[in-house]
């Protein structure tokens, strides 16, 4: 009996931290927008706090991320402009 009541606790543990492992996995790989459900733990509060605190995590990088790559973008934009300018310059110079 004590090894089937450790058993379904062992898989009503393990079950839903094995789905948050995949879906941290999946978002190590690049996958930014993966989420995990936040009701994944089944009831174990602990479990579903942790899949809060990675969605929330997940949330946050992918914004740095976007603002990183719109940083990029405008400041790359910023620099061609003036560049173009000058070499159009040079250009009518020579």
């Amino acid at each position: 009996a004590a090894a089937l009541v450790c058993g379904w606790l062992a898989s009503k543990l393990l079950v839903p931290l094995e789905h948050l492992r995949a879906q941290t996995r999946r978002f190590a790989h690049g996958e930014l927008s993966v989420r995990s459900n936040e009701s994944v733990g089944r009831g174990i509060p602990e479990i579903d706090a942790l899949s809060r605190d990675f969605n929330h995590m997940a949330e946050r990088i992918e914004g740095l991320i976007r603002s990183q790559r719109q940083l990029l973008h405008f400041v790359s934009h910023e620099l061609r402009t003036p560049l173009t300018r000058m070499q159009l310059a040079i250009g009518m110079a020579q």
